[in-house]
């Protein structure tokens, strides 16, 4: 790999060193713009000068500019151009310039309604404006009032359902994504399918995983990107594989941060909400040019601390509060108890030599304390039943297992009493940009990144896997069925149904259903540390505009956890003194729902804890060149722009995990049975890694077909743009994409645009590499099934008997290195309205509406281990079978049941084999509306409302080929009574809403300044739960809550001028979210749980 990127960074250093040296005078340019209106002389002047320049292009109607000839600076010449207007240059970052609009007697003016850099390659084309993009500027920024990521891409309408959020991470285990994370989806089509970029290049994907559809997905952590250095973020929803390549399938978020400035800028900011929970920030940005303007370094930096949040500081998301906003009006619910896995152990007499249940009937004196299931279990005293004291004052042993339905109901655990909801948080961020102008006119850019996020939490104990088994061997010393001389033994024990002795060696005993609550609450802490680097030339030659950079970056996560090593658990419960583990002592006896503690001896809990660990890592290196040349040929209606390039990047993934979980220490029962994961209640999961090499190359046309100055009847102009991009994976070879859009304007108020593009997604490295595991899951053995329903044993498929049962079954998944890219065909197209209905003082106003649809095809994921039974059950129907069921040979019973059913016997089944495969299509579509107005100049001040929303017209997952042929089976009655998975219309189900809105309004006046922002989620059904007697899902309400922030500067003068004073309110009429049957109440991928949240932020520029 050194190898790789030396020889990489190498030739990339070389190539761009060659065409630095013969680079051009980059600030003067000849230019020759005849007198026109300024709605077509601004991006003439931008194709001359091979820049791009946004501007409020509703304001610029009526409007012309004079003639701007000769050499000079591309601002100069702007400058020129809108001297009599009241615009300005406001930022100039590298080959892109903004415009605004300057309000009357002031300085400073607000972004800008729309920037569009994103949407194509060439500098100064005129199409940009032409493609769907939502821009969040300053405005927007201060009105969301987002703290970090999660909260603000959470305010944008195209971003769909966030699947790495807080409250499914803090709920989540060490296999899975926890800590400082959050994630993008794009038209929730899923993870991983949307672009981010930063400052136009890619990010590295966060090392963390989550499971979407039974596959592990990544994603960009947003979190790790500083909303105090955001000067914009740019939403292109449309597909842009053939701009930018894989994952670009739903669009591009596109995150500029604030680089070459001058001056120090500090805030400092606190916010609250009205349950405690705190959070500080401070940030500040500081730069300064050198060498007579021709060097600029800049830096920016912040620091933020927030408290965890408790589940008893949100009453809806505790036990109680769930039960009583449902209030007995749901059936089917996951979440909607408390746990029947209890403070108060139940045992199981197993045989003493086999470990295996002793088939025997337990007596004490006289009275049944095992029925031949071999069960009893420990219970406070007040219950009733009790048959013998237990080994702790007011607590007795029972028979049979707890009755957690009636008697032994108050004996359920509470999950809930002392966890976390939230993290307790700890981030910093520090950016440093570096450029510096040639005498030659080429600019070398640089950029260093670091982020830095610590998480605590802490939750419950967890409980042992099925393949772990607790097992207190006749010896050990709290053994109530232990052997002669043991002093737990209970006394007056018989076996069978009359007075038979107990035998004098005891039983062994099996440990179930029980939590291990008083081992104390388990910590969670995740640190994740992310660098980035990047330095560049850019450039002029022979009329091409030239960039290149090199780019490094690397994600680090550490995830460590309190956990209970099954080993050192078994060796404290047998050990045969008085310190060994008591799992009999029981809970709380004031709250027998949680667990009590200093029962057991410290020295002992302590032998068996132990921390464990998963660190994960993410690379990526990019060496990129490309050009771009506005007037590359010319044309009736203008000159066709191109732009081109090359990329080369090298990704790689690694994971380590603790030596307990990957299998090098294991556990091994009493019994001889061997876990491969030492850690109680965690998977096994290997260690996994995996590289990749990735070539591409893209060209991007924009071909004027009719300009305005042909002046054809109902047309102003037509504008087509033309993109294709290959790409070389090592592991699956090519894959290319192309693109085309257009644009039409039959005036000047009114535009029509439509694109129609292919795309791709890469499988990512996980889904590639990933070694065998195992998971355990509930499946019911079909085609063992149908035999006993064939020969009359049971009267249906759902019925069980020896031979036929819904059990826990291994499944075995791992990556596959077979695996292709994900196909996706986009189709949008759109109206924008920019009406002259009144006169420019009463305000521009731009309205816009896009259709969308997006088609996925080979999507990777799994068949599930219950679609893989019913193949089975369906191909032994007509003489064959699945080898991806694993079965032992059948014995003579069910060889017998076989043949008696007419059909092949079934042996008992060992195991499903269920990889990752490229499978089902899925199609989207939808709307997007948005509206944009601005009253500039009145009596009252500045106004600008901004109104965004998405609404999903389709969401439908549909069969893949081998789905389809159990439909057909099941059509055509060869096989009844089950249900396929996975074929599905997603719409308004379980995250995914139909509609998204949002919505700001600003105004200024004078110092103050006010904005208002709304967002409104709708209804959508739950589908883990239904009203009670009743088919019908439960229905999660729509959301809509509320920000309001207000701001005043202080006057420049004096030591405190210019400060800036804010205080606002996040979710100011506190909406709690709406009822989920989720681990927490609400669905923390769609609503959040911070409630009322005041803030208040002083910021003061030097």
């Amino acid at each position: 790999m050194v190898s790789w990127k030396r020889r990489l960074a190498a030739g990339a250093a070389g190539a761009v060193l060659v065409l630095a040296a013969h680079g051009v005078q980059a600030q003067v340019r000849q230019f020759d713009v005849p007198a026109q209106p300024l709605a077509q002389a601004i991006p003439e002047l931008a194709r001359q000068a091979g820049v791009t320049i946004s501007a409020p292009t509703a304001h610029l109607a009526g409007r012309s500019g004079p003639a701007v000839s000769g050499f000079m600076d591309v601002e100069d010449a702007l400058n020129a151009l809108v001297a009599d207007t009241d615009l300005y240059v406001a930022s100039h970052e590298g080959l892109t310039i903004v415009l605004q609009r300057r309000a009357e007697g002031d300085t400073s003016a607000a972004e800008v309604q729309e920037v569009v850099v994103v949407g194509s390659r060439i500098a100064g084309a005129r199409l940009n404006e032409a493609l769907p993009v939502t821009i969040v500027d300053q405005a927007d920024l201060d009105a969301i009032g987002a703290a970090d990521g999660d909260d603000l891409y959470r305010a944008i309408a195209q971003i769909g359902d966030v699947g790495f959020n807080d409250a499914d991470t803090d709920n989540g285990g060490i296999n899975n994504a926890r800590g400082d994370v959050a994630s993008i989806d794009l038209r929730s089509i899923g993870t991983g399918n949307t672009l981010v970029l930063l400052n136009g290049r890619r990010l590295v994907p966060h090392p963390g995983t989550q499971v979407e559809s039974f596959v592990p997905v990544q994603t960009v952590n947003t979190n790790a990107i500083p909303t105090f250095g955001l000067r914009r973020v740019e939403v292109l929803a449309d597909g842009a594989a053939a701009l930018y390549g894989t994952d670009a399938v739903a669009g591009v978020v596109n995150n500029v941060l604030r680089d070459n400035f001058e001056g120090f800028t500090a805030q400092a900011a606190m916010g609250q909400d009205e349950g405690g929970m705190e959070e500080y920030s401070f940030d500040f940005q500081a730069g300064k040019d050198f060498n007579n303007g021709k060097t600029n370094v800049s830096v920016m930096g912040g620091y933020l601390t927030r408290d965890p949040l408790y589940i008893w500081e949100r009453d809806y998301a505790t036990v109680a509060g769930r039960l009583a906003r449902f209030n007995g009006r749901a059936a089917g619910l996951d979440y909607g108890t408390y746990s029947t896995i209890t403070a108060w152990a139940e045992g199981i007499r197993l045989n003493p030599t086999t470990y295996q249940p002793a088939g025997a009937t337990t007596r004490m004196n006289g009275q049944t304390l095992t029925a031949a299931s071999g069960t009893f279990h420990v219970q406070p005293s007040t219950n009733p039943g009790c048959l013998a004291n237990g080994f702790i004052a007011g607590t007795c042993f029972d028979n049979s297992t707890l009755a957690t339905t009636t008697d032994d109901n108050n004996l359920r655990y509470d999950l809930d009493t002392m966890r976390t909801i939230s993290s307790a948080v700890d981030r910093a961020n520090l950016f440093t940009f570096v450029n510096h102008e040639f005498d030659n006119g080429v600019e070398f850019f640089g950029e260093l990144g670091y982020y830095w996020g610590k998480t605590w939490s802490q939750r419950q104990q967890d409980t042992p896997l099925d393949t772990q088994r607790v097992l207190m061997s006749p010896t050990a010393y709290w053994n109530p069925l232990g052997a002669v001389g043991v002093t737990a033994r209970l006394p007056g024990l018989t076996t069978g149904t009359g007075t038979a002795a107990f035998p004098s060696t005891g039983a062994a005993v099996q440990i179930q259903d029980f939590r291990f609550s008083d081992l104390g609450y388990r910590t969670i802490d995740v640190d994740n540390v992310t660098t980035r680097y990047l330095g560049g030339l850019r450039g002029h030659w022979r009329g091409f505009d030239w960039e290149s950079a090199l780019l490094y970056s690397k994600a680090k996560t550490t995830d460590k956890m309190d956990g209970i090593s099954m080993t050192g658990l078994q060796a404290a419960i047998n050990l045969t003194t008085r310190n060994a583990y008591n799992p009999f002592v029981g809970g709380d006896l004031n709250s027998p729902k949680d667990g009590a503690f200093g029962l057991n001896d410290q020295a002992t809990i302590d032998s068996m804890l132990v921390k464990v660990y998963r660190e994960a890592e993410t690379e990526l290196m990019l060496w990129d060149f490309k050009v771009s040349k506005g007037d590359f040929y010319a044309v009736p209606a203008g000159h066709i722009g191109v732009a081109a390039g090359l990329e080369a990047r090298r990704e790689t993934f690694s994971e380590d995990r603790d030596p307990r979980l990957d299998g090098t220490l294991t556990f091994t029962d009493l019994a001889g049975q061997v876990s491969q994961s030492d850690v109680m209640g965690v998977s096994y999961t290997p260690d996994s890694h995996g590289a990749r090499n990735v070539y591409s190359a893209f060209l991007e046309l924009a071909v004027p077909v009719v300009s305005p100055e042909m002046n054809l009847p109902f047309v102003q102009s037509i504008d087509v743009q033309l993109a294709g991009r290959i790409e070389n994976y090592s592991l699956f070879g090519t894959v290319g994409a192309p693109k085309v859009a257009m644009a039409y304007r039959p005036n000047g108020w009114l535009m029509f645009r439509g694109a129609w593009s292919q795309g791709f997604r890469a499988p990512n490295l996980l889904q590639l590499h990933q070694p065998d595991f195992e998971r355990s899951n509930a499946r019911r053995d079909y085609a063992a099934c149908a035999v006993q329903l064939a020969i009359g044993a049971i009267p249906n498929l759902t019925t069980s008997n020896d031979y036929c049962t819904s059990e826990d079954r291994i499944e075995s998944r791992s990556g596959n290195k077979d695996l292709k890219a994900e196909d996706s065909e986009n189709l949008s197209f759109g109206i924008v309205l920019e009406p002259e209905l009144w006169s420019d003082k009463y305000g521009d106003l731009t309205f816009t509406v896009d259709y969308w649809k997006i088609r996925q095809e080979n999507l990777v994921g799994i068949f599930g281990g219950t679609n893989q039974l019913i193949m089975d059950y369906y191909l032994r129907q007509i003489g064959s079978t699945n080898p991806n069921v694993i079965r032992a040979a059948p014995d003579a019973q069910q060889i017998a049941d076989g043949t008696a059913a007419g059909l092949a016997p079934v042996g008992t089944l060992l195991s499903i084999k269920d990889d990752y495969l490229n499978l089902q299509p899925r199609e989207s579509e939808g709307l997007d509306f948005r509206l944009y107005y601005s009253l500039r100049d009145t009596p009252l001040g500045d106004w600008r409302l901004s109104i965004n929303a998405s609404q999903k017209l389709k969401l439908f997952q549909e069969a893949s080929e081998q789905h389809q042929v159990l439909l057909d089976a099941l059509a055509d009655g060869v096989i009844s009574g089950v249900n396929v998975g996975g074929v599905e219309d997603l719409i308004r189900r379980n995250g995914r809403p139909e509609w998204k809105v949002t919505a700001s309004l600003t105004w200024d006046l004078g110092p103050w300044t006010a904005g208002w922002y709304s967002s409104y989620v709708s209804e959508f059904y739950d589908t883990s739960a239904t009203f009670v007697d009743s088919d019908q899902y439960w229905i999660v309400d729509d959301w809509l809550t509320h920000n309001l922030y207000v701001q005043y500067q202080l006057p420049r003068s004096g030591p405190l001028g210019g400060m800036r004073i804010r205080v606002g309110a996040r979710n100011i009429f506190d909406e709690d979210p709406p009822l989920t049957d989720d681990r927490f109440g609400y669905s923390g991928s769609v609503h959040s749980n911070r409630g009322r949240w005041w803030y208040a932020s002083i910021r003061k520029s030097f």
